[in-house]
C-alpha cells in the first residue's frame, strides 16, 4: 500500500512542477506579447572639462505612454575603449550615470542600450562626449536658428532633409564665427526633438560640436551648468525667448537671429546674420581687414 501512495505521490509532484514550468513559461511569452511594441531611445551629446569632473551621460527611453516602460530599470552606456557603466532609469524615462574618468582632449563616441538581458536588444543610441580644456573660448549657437523643426516629432532613423538657400548660407554664416572658436548648439526640445536637431546639425554641415540639450523649464539651470564647463563663452546666438533670456541671467552676450522656422526671406535673412558677423567680428561682412 505504501508502495502505491509513494508512486502517486511522485506523480503528483511531477504534474505540480510542470504546472510551475508552465506559469513561468506562460508568463514570459505573454510578457513578450503585451511588452510595448514602441520603443525610442535617445542619447544626449556630453560635455567635460579636461582635467575637471568627468562628463555626464544621460539618456531618455520611452514607449507608447510617456515615462519609462514598465519593464526596463536599467541602461548600459558603452564607449569605444571597452569602458561601460550602469544609468538608472526614472520614473520618466530620463537616465544619467557617470563617463570615464581621466579624458584628455577629443571626441568620444558611446553607445546606450538595454542590458543584455533584456529582451529588447535592438533599442540603441549613440552620442558623443566632448572634451575640450576649460580656458577655450567658445561660442553658444541656438540650434532653432540654424536647422528647422528641431521640436517636431520625427520617425527614428529618418533622413534628414537637404537645406534651403537661406539655410545653407546660415551655416556660412556659422563656420565663420565658429572660426576659432568651439561651438557649442543649444537643443530645447523633447527627445525626439534633440534627436531631430542634432541629426540635421551633422547632415547640414555645421561645424562639429556638442547638442547640448537645455531642458525645456530648466533653461537657466542647464545654461549656468554649461558655462561652469567652459566659462569663456564669446556670445550666445538665439532665436529662443527663454534661451536668450536665460543666457542673459547667466550673464552671457546675447546676440538674437531670426528662427529657421519663420526665416525673413534670402536677403532679409543674410542681412540679419551679416549684422552679426560684423557685430562679434569686429569686421564687415566681406572685408578681411579686423577693426582692431
Amino acid at each position: 500500500m505504501f508502495r502505491y501512495l509513494g508512486a502517486i505521490l511522485i506523480v503528483v509532484m511531477a504534474l505540480a512542477l510542470a504546472a510551475g514550468l508552465a506559469v513561468i513559461l506562460f508568463g514570459s511569452v505573454a510578457g513578450r506579447l503585451t511588452s510595448d511594441p514602441v520603443l525610442r531611445l535617445t542619447a544626449f551629446d556630453g560635455i567635460g572639462a579636461v582635467g575637471g569632473a568627468p562628463p555626464r551621460i544621460r539618456a531618455m527611453i520611452g514607449g507608447s505612454e510617456p515615462g519609462r516602460p514598465a519593464e526596463f530599470r536599467w541602461l548600459v552606456a558603452r564607449f569605444e575603449d571597452g569602458s561601460s557603466a550602469w544609468a538608472w532609469i526614472s520614473s520618466n524615462g530620463l537616465s544619467r550615470t557617470v563617463g570615464p574618468r581621466g579624458l584628455t582632449v577629443g571626441a568620444y563616441r558611446f553607445v546606450v542600450g538595454l542590458p543584455e538581458v533584456e529582451p529588447r536588444l535592438d533599442v540603441s543610441a549613440g552620442g558623443t562626449v566632448y572634451m575640450w580644456p576649460q580656458t577655450e573660448s567658445v561660442i553658444w549657437f541656438d540650434a532653432a536658428a540654424i536647422v528647422p523643426a528641431c521640436g517636431v516629432r520625427v520617425v527614428a532613423g529618418g533622413a534628414a532633409a537637404g537645406p534651403s538657400d537661406e539655410v545653407s548660407d546660415v551655416v556660412g554664416a556659422v563656420k565663420t564665427l565658429a572660426s576659432g572658436r568651439l561651438p557649442v548648439y543649444l537643443v530645447s526640445a523633447d527627445a525626439q526633438g534633440y534627436a531631430s536637431a542634432r541629426r540635421r546639425l551633422k547632415a547640414y554641415g555645421a561645424p562639429p560640436g556638442p547638442a547640448f540639450w537645455v531642458i525645456p523649464g530648466k533653461e537657466r539651470s542647464r545654461l549656468l551648468g554649461l558655462k561652469g564647463v567652459w566659462p569663456r563663452v564669446h556670445a550666445a546666438i538665439v532665436c529662443d525667448p527663454k534661451i536668450r533670456e536665460a543666457a542673459a541671467r547667466v550673464k552671457v552676450p546675447v546676440r538674437e537671429a531670426p528662427s529657421a522656422d519663420a526665416l525673413p526671406g534670402p536677403a532679409e535673412t543674410r542681412n540679419a546674420w551679416r549684422r552679426i558677423l560684423e557685430n562679434l567680428t569686429g569686421r564687415r561682412a566681406g572685408d578681411g581687414n579686423v577693426r582692431r
